[in-house]
């Protein structure tokens, strides 16, 4: 019954198992001897993205239990039997999840980064029943998902209870008992789509996390292979970030393929598809993604196995900054059985017919004639990769900005490429501490 912990440090992401911790009276415990006088307990915050609430309630997403000690074993199993706890006997993940984030930072900055926690532990166990003990937030600067939205809110967590395959989900702030946790997992902090790192791909590449993420799904919804077609399937993803110029040249590609007889294409608009399991058994059953960046385009790791996702970018990232940007290619270039193409957004400003149309006659020709490539990086990420290479210390100033952790604050503009193609005005918070690096390496 004596509580233990075992941490582990990989890519940078601090995780933790904890064997026999206990929550009573809404508080974490470790309880153990006092011949355990020297244990060192670490603070881990359980949220896999960046923190809303850095200046606000920092306690209330970090785990740092409380050291309990009794004399004896005796004194710690009586005192623990004398409890009424709920023992749980499967591994739980506790995490934290904005509630109003929508389903792409909900599966991509709270999920994966808590089973990625959980694959660092259980090797091989990736299909195993597991617990979820949540908490949710409140944004509070006050931002609310709109009501008519479909992937929000409750269904975004009922597609994590889903995930569990089995195991109980509990929301914390709904738990009012007293519980032993056999083993609690925790810990996924910097493995969100949402931060920023040296490589700008999102940790457990090695391990083939995203696509064990994937297959976990496919069997938690029971979604069986599909059967091999004579026709390619080209899945278009709408989205509010195209032009009016772009849209007409997305209907138009649209309806060149379609008078394909060895194509099938599909224009696909997600909020008219109101159950993620049918998302992902249409995902599953495609051979090519074309999409904007955005949420719009992060069902693609749910591609199959040499399956190709297009990203086209997006010609203005936001009213207040109107450039291009490929924005998160982190998550592209984790996936190591899914080709990304990455669409020139940064050359040709606008997504093009005659361009776009080249990167999809590449795409269909490769499949055809079964040539499986390796996704090729942007050349910007290469420049990144280099920059943070050679100027390690200056580098990871702009990434502690990026990632919000110190003023000022860019988590809304964290994409390297905005750092790279020196967009202003975002380039000027970094111009007086980079002249160095821009004389020798930027320009």
């Amino acid at each position: 019954m004596e509580s233990s912990v075992e941490y582990k440090t990989i890519e940078n992401i601090n995780h933790a198992k904890y064997k026999n911790l206990y929550y009573i009276d809404s508080k974490f415990y470790f309880l153990t001897t006092k011949h355990h006088k020297n244990i060192n307990i670490k603070s881990i915050k359980t949220l896999g993205g960046p923190e809303h609430f850095r200046t606000i309630h920092p306690s209330r997403y970090t785990l740092s239990p409380i050291i309990k000690y009794f004399e004896n074993e005796i004194d710690l199993n009586n005192y623990v039997l004398s409890l009424n706890l709920k023992e749980l006997t499967k591994p739980t993940l506790r995490f934290s999840h904005y509630y109003d984030h929508n389903i792409a930072h909900g599966l991509y900055d709270a999920l994966y980064p808590i089973f990625l926690c959980y694959l660092r532990f259980f090797t091989g166990n990736e299909y195993d029943s597991f617990n979820m003990f949540l908490n949710t937030y409140i944004d509070p600067r006050g931002w609310r998902m709109p009501v008519n939205y479909t992937a929000t809110r409750d269904w975004v967590l009922n597609v994590f209870k889903d995930f569990c395959m089995g195991g109980e989900f509990m929301l914390v702030e709904n738990t009012n008992f007293n519980i032993k946790f056999n083993t609690l997992l925790v810990g996924g902090w910097h493995a969100g789509i949402s931060f920023v790192n040296k490589q700008f791909i999102m940790p457990g590449k090695k391990i083939y996390a995203l696509e064990k993420l994937r297959n976990r799904f496919l069997k938690a919804y029971n979604i069986s292979p599909c059967n091999k077609s004579n026709k390619l399937k080209i899945l278009i993803i709408d989205s509010k970030r195209y032009s009016e110029k772009e849209k007409k040249n997305i209907i138009k590609l649209l309806v060149e393929y379609s008078r394909k007889e060895t194509i099938e294409t599909q224009l696909i608009n997600w909020k008219n598809v109101t159950s993620f399991k049918e998302q992902l058994k249409i995902m599953n059953n495609a051979d090519i993604q074309i999409s904007c960046a955005g949420t719009s385009m992060l069902n693609f790791p749910f591609l199959k196995d040499n399956s190709i996702h297009i990203n086209l970018g997006v010609s203005n990232f936001y009213h207040t900054l109107p450039k291009p940007s490929l924005m998160e290619t982190n998550i592209c270039l984790l996936s190591n059985n899914i080709t990304c193409e990455f669409y020139d957004i940064h050359k040709h400003k606008i997504v093009l017919y005659n361009e776009t149309k080249t990167l999809i006659d590449k795409c269909i020709n490769n499949l055809k004639n079964e040539i499986y490539i390796k996704s090729v990086q942007p050349d910007y990420i290469n420049k990144w990769q280099d920059l943070c290479k050679k100027y390690p210390i200056e580098t990871q100033g702009i990434i502690d900005r990026m990632n919000g952790e110190t003023e000022p604050c860019l988590i809304f503009c964290r994409f390297p490429d905005f750092l790279i193609y020196e967009y202003v005005p975002y380039y000027t918070h970094f111009l007086n501490g980079l002249k160095n690096i821009r004389h020798k390496f930027l320009l």
